[in-house]
């Protein structure tokens, strides 16, 4: 199993379903998470990440997100 300690990824839809089992995956093996999802709800349940509220659709919400760092992204 890969060690994402030193990680800082980005997972978009991590509100629910595949997003946030990646999170979740992510999270466990020791990644710093940028999550971003429509689903302000859904989303709060992962209180030790960033989080951005937002569609992704939208250029606006890319521009005011804060991604220095990234290591790597999961579009879903």
């Amino acid at each position: 199993m890969s060690d994402f300690a030193s990680a800082r990824i980005l997972v978009t839809g991590a509100a629910s379903g595949i997003g946030a089992a990646t999170a979740n995956l992510l999270a466990g093996r020791g990644a710093q998470l940028v999550l971003m999802d429509r689903d302000s709800g859904s989303l709060a349940d992962h209180v030790r990440a960033q989080q951005i509220v937002g569609d992704v659709a939208d250029p606006v919400l890319w521009t005011g997100a804060d991604l220095k760092g990234l290591t790597h992204a999961v579009v879903n």
